[in-house]
């Protein structure tokens, strides 16, 4: 016999001798699960039921039954459910153990099996208001809300004071949205129970819904003053907070939340963006990691992970997880489509992610928009001049970004015989001298930032916009709900994420034919517009500032091949890093010029190019300068060495307007083929490789040859007045050609088709 076996033998001798018959059989009967033909103990439980005779009835149930409770909270529920059907057989008619059999069922999660216990208490007790209640909270469990409703009456009808059965009766109408009488349950609730506090915090949820916060937070703090332990009132006390734009606060109550409840889901992701927000990318790592081995397969937080890691330059550590991350948002779980693109440039997977996230979120079919009053769709006039073309474009950008660089040019130049041209800005916030010029730009500027997306669908649609153009997509600010509503005859994703929108709601992506070639055309939802040279607008007055810049005045060194790259730091891989590290290796006196202002980052690449052997000084940081200044810096750099997956964009115009020339490679999504287009778009596309063997061997011969990076750098200064890239006015023309295609083609019925737009 093994040791536990006598051990628990003798437990039962012991219970024995003290008159403790129930106790020896309950070990009697966990030892007979594990040894079912152990004839000792079948001896030893006859033995024990011929004692029992002599006990009185009662007695001898109450032990059993208060065994079987020991039993549950030891979280023995097999054990339980066994004994339980075993003294049914003599109590058919003990509400216990039909209470004690359907706890043991609902925390092994058989929610059916406790709903038949507890129904069984009801055909003994008809007026339990306890077993119609549990019945109900097994119903919720089971998501059938109708169901928990009607038992949650039958329990209110048995007991009218019930306050908890109100309070669940509640969150189970908000199940069916039914928020108004939710609403009622509740208030009876406080009305009963004036300490209620999950009552006030319910109620505090449906006012949230409602967007009136100020009574929402009032009725968290209740929620709070009646029970100070209460996480999630503290949780979504922060969330009113934040909605109000009290960051501090609310930071404070997720705080809060997590001191009562470290691993408050909500309250850790909250408190991890808040850091990542204030560029506190060591805190927030830390707490989206806590976040990540509470929810291991959660695909946001992975995503977000690797993004943070990757602004950190953690490139060694994000190469672990290469393999592990280039499903993510593919299948089930959706993700921002923008959160993977540095570091997947597959072009199936990206359209996989950007169609989920959008089914989502905004399924056309489940979208209308709704008129107050009589109002009709034909009953809308436009205010304008309605024989001119109504264009709109859609952004939360329009001030000091990089859209906006691009952009201004092209708003500018529109041909206002033919177009009128109104700016929907979704962030008024900012306000700087770009912002202005934006406004004075645009023919109406029209601020929504306090307009929900039906709101500014409506006032589209007022306006009869013919062409609307989101300069959004799916980057940061994006209100992709607004054209969900269909509030424009034409919807076009233009210029701000590169790549399909994956929605059937946007007519045309703005593209030419080095960013979706005809053999990737399948990877995208929208019909493509491909204009002659370049899908980029660029600005043509963008000043340079006329002062002169010294090496010394820099940090760089007096002699040597300057190499930079002033792409965003999560652009850079171990990929693009590995050849840059074995190009200085190879290139005497050579150093790569960074624009990276993370501390950490920064020293974490320094640790990097230890790692490879190369001396962690020949990576020298670009300290922040005016956008004038910047531009005039790039003069002391002689090779602008682009990143893989995700190319420089305005960054590489940047380079391209200052006389700084770029090696790329081409890859196969949007995003990696974007330098290759502006090369083309400025006749140097033999500084276009296609390889990473490519693009480093270009590195090297060019790093060797001073004359021909010299003779490069001065076709660059004459392509940049002679070539389309900065044409701004050239390009203004074909973009319009294609609008009036795509336009008249919806003006004769016909269905949006690939457009290309000739030279």
């Amino acid at each position: 016999m093994s040791s536990s076996l006598n051990k628990n033998l003798r437990q039962a001798e012991r219970y024995l001798k003290i008159n403790e018959f129930a106790k020896a059989e309950a070990v009697y009967r966990e030892i007979l699960i594990q040894f079912p033909k152990n004839s000792k103990v079948k001896n030893a439980l006859n033995n024990i039921k011929s004692l029992n005779k002599n006990k009185s009835a009662g007695e001898y149930k109450k032990e059993k039954i208060q065994i079987l409770y020991k039993h549950y909270n030891q979280q023995k529920f097999t054990l339980v459910l066994e004994e339980a059907n075993e003294l049914l057989k003599l109590y058919p008619k003990e509400i216990d153990i039909y209470n004690v059999q359907g706890a043991a069922s609902a925390a092994m999660k058989n929610f059916r099996k406790a709903i038949d216990c507890y129904i069984e208490i009801t055909k003994i007790k008809s007026n339990s208001a306890n077993a119609f209640f549990n019945i109900a909270v097994m119903y919720d469990s089971l998501n059938l809300p109708e169901n928990a409703i009607k038992n949650y009456n039958e329990a209110i009808r048995n007991q009218p004071e019930y306050a908890d059965a109100y309070n669940n009766k509640g969150s189970a109408l908000i199940k069916l949205d039914k928020v108004n009488e939710a609403l009622e349950a509740y208030n009876k609730v406080v009305e009963l129970k004036p300490d209620h506090a999950y009552a006030y915090n319910n109620m505090g949820n449906i006012y949230m819904r409602k967007k009136m916060l100020k009574k929402a937070i009032d009725l968290f703090q209740k929620a709070i003053f009646f029970n100070a332990e209460y996480a999630d009132a503290f949780n979504n006390l922060g969330k009113a907070y934040l909605s109000i734009g009290n960051i501090t606060k609310a930071q404070i109550s997720f705080e809060k939340a997590l001191k009562i409840n470290p691993d408050h889901i909500n309250a850790l992701i909250k408190t991890a963006t808040y850091h990542e927000n204030h560029k506190q990318y060591t805190k927030a790592i830390s707490k989206f990691k806590k976040v990540l081995s509470l929810q291991p397969s959660n695909e946001n937080i992975i995503a977000k992970l690797n993004l943070l890691q990757s602004i950190l330059c953690e490139i060694d550590e994000v190469k672990e997880y290469k393999e592990k991350i280039k499903d993510i948002g593919t299948k089930t779980h959706y993700i921002s489509p923008l959160a993977i693109m540095p570091f997947d440039d597959a072009p199936d997977r990206q359209k996989l992610r950007a169609e989920l996230y959008i089914n989502t979120f905004y399924q056309e079919k489940l979208v209308k928009l709704k008129l107050k009053d009589n109002e009709t769709l034909n009953d809308l006039k436009p205010k304008g001049n309605a024989k001119k073309i109504r264009l709109g474009y859609v952004s939360s950008d329009f001030n000091m970004h990089a859209v906006s660089f691009l952009i201004s040019g092209l708003i500018e130049t529109h041909n206002r015989k033919c177009f009128e041209v109104i700016g929907y800005s979704l962030n008024s916030k900012k306000k700087d001298d770009m912002n202005k010029r934006m406004k004075k730009a645009f023919d109406k500027y029209i601020e929504c930032d306090g307009l929900n997306d039906e709101e500014v669908a409506i006032r589209i649609k007022k306006e009869q916009i013919d062409i609307l153009v989101d300069l959004n997509g799916h980057t940061l600010g994006s209100r992709s709900g607004i054209f969900a509503y269909k509030p424009a005859k034409i919807q076009i994703n233009f210029l701000g994420f590169p790549g399909t929108m994956g929605a059937n709601y946007m007519d045309y992506i703005i593209a030419d034919h080095t960013v979706i070639p005809k053999k990737l055309k399948t990877y995208y939802n929208e019909k493509v517009i491909r204009l002659p040279y370049t899908y980029m607008p660029n600005d043509n007055k963008r000043t340079i500032a006329n002062k002169s810049i010294t090496r010394k005045d820099m940090g760089l060194p007096d002699e040597g091949i300057i190499f930079c790259c002033f792409n965003n730091s999560y652009k850079i891989s171990s990929n693009e890093f590995d050849i840059w590290m074995r190009v200085l290796s190879k290139v005497e006196k050579s150093v790569i010029w960074l624009k990276i202002d993370n501390a950490v980052a920064r020293n974490n690449l320094h640790n990097a190019a230890k790692k490879r052997g190369v001396e962690p000084s020949r990576i020298i940081f670009a300290e922040y300068l005016s956008m004038e200044e910047h531009l005039a810096r790039y003069s002391l750099a002689d090779i602008f060495l682009d990143t893989f997956n995700y190319n420089a964009h305005t960054t590489a115009c940047d380079a391209l307007w200052a006389g700084t020339p770029i090696i790329t490679k081409l890859g196969k999504s949007f995003a990696s083929r974007v330098a290759g287009s502006l090369l083309t778009a400025i006749n140097l596309s033999e500084l276009i490789t296609n390889s990473e063997a490519e693009y480093e061997n270009l590195i090297l011969r060019l790093a060797t040859s001073p004359l021909e990076i010299e003779k490069i750098k001065k076709r660059l200064h004459e392509n940049r007045y002679s070539e389309p890239l900065f044409d701004t006015k050239k390009y203004t023309k074909h973009l319009e050609e294609a609008f009036l295609e795509a336009l008249t083609r919806h003006s004769n019925d016909k269905k949006p088709i690939d457009i290309n737009i000739s030279a």
